[in-house]
């Protein structure tokens, strides 16, 4: 990245020698170059040039070695920080983004309608809105309040479904769950009673990534099944 952003900069001041024509006395302006980063693993690139460049140099050489430096912003080093009292506008989109549950979510949110009560902030309040119908956290549902464009009126909305709706949909989902988990039990159980307790791999692969329904139709292949072949049919090559 260090070595992309030499380049990024140095295109940058290219193009604004060519489009500005500074005069010979004048200066061109400073760079702080920012790399922001949301992916899911920590950044590991070095963020010094000098970093990636032979060190055992003579000093008349060393001298003459290009130089750069850039400032990261690892979201990720921030998913766990509390969320400051003051108005930090990039905090509150890191805790958004990063938000667990969806009572995390809510807080970030209530923080947000706080900071930018100002009418004349109301163009920073589309800009959150927008990110959140757009690229929000999939584990928040925001479906059905793509028409609100007020940052208060999508807090009132999704604290009601907090306390209303959410807890429902979440306690079926649980139950969902708890069902897929007995029927892959009890058919690992019926497997191991027939074919042995060590089972191969692959049938245990395949258990955690079906659904109820594959689930189903597996125990109802083990009634007349000779080999695990005959149960996972072509599954157990994959």
């Amino acid at each position: 990245m260090a070595v992309r952003l030499l380049g990024y900069i140095g295109l940058l001041y290219k193009d604004l020698i060519d489009t500005t024509r500074p005069k010979p006395q004048e200066r061109l302006p400073p760079v702080l170059p920012i790399v922001l980063y949301n992916g899911e693993q920590r950044w590991w690139a070095r963020t010094d040039l000098a970093d990636l460049t032979e060190t055992d140099l003579p000093k008349t050489l060393a001298y003459y070695q290009p130089q750069l430096r850039y400032l990261l912003i690892d979201e990720s080093r921030f998913a766990d920080h509390p969320l400051p009292s003051t108005c930090n506008l990039a905090a509150a989109l890191f805790g958004l983004e990063h938000s667990r549950t969806a009572e995390d979510f809510i807080h970030v949110l209530k923080s947000l309608v706080e900071w930018l009560q100002d009418p004349a902030q109301s163009h920073i309040q589309r800009s959150f809105l927008t990110w959140m119908h757009r690229v929000g956290p999939k584990k928040i549902d925001t479906t059905d309040i793509t028409e609100i464009h007020d940052l208060q009126e999508m807090y009132t909305m999704l604290a009601e479904r907090i306390n209303k709706i959410w807890p429902e949909q979440w306690r079926q989902q649980g139950i969902q769950q708890g069902e897929r988990q007995a029927e892959r039990r009890l058919l690992r159980n019926m497997l191991q009673h027939r074919f042995g307790p060590q089972l191969p791999a692959w049938v245990d692969q395949h258990l955690q990534k079906a659904s109820i329904a594959q689930l189903e139709k597996w125990g109802l292949a083990f009634v007349t099944a000779q080999t695990l072949q005959d149960i996972f049919d072509d599954h157990c090559n994959e």
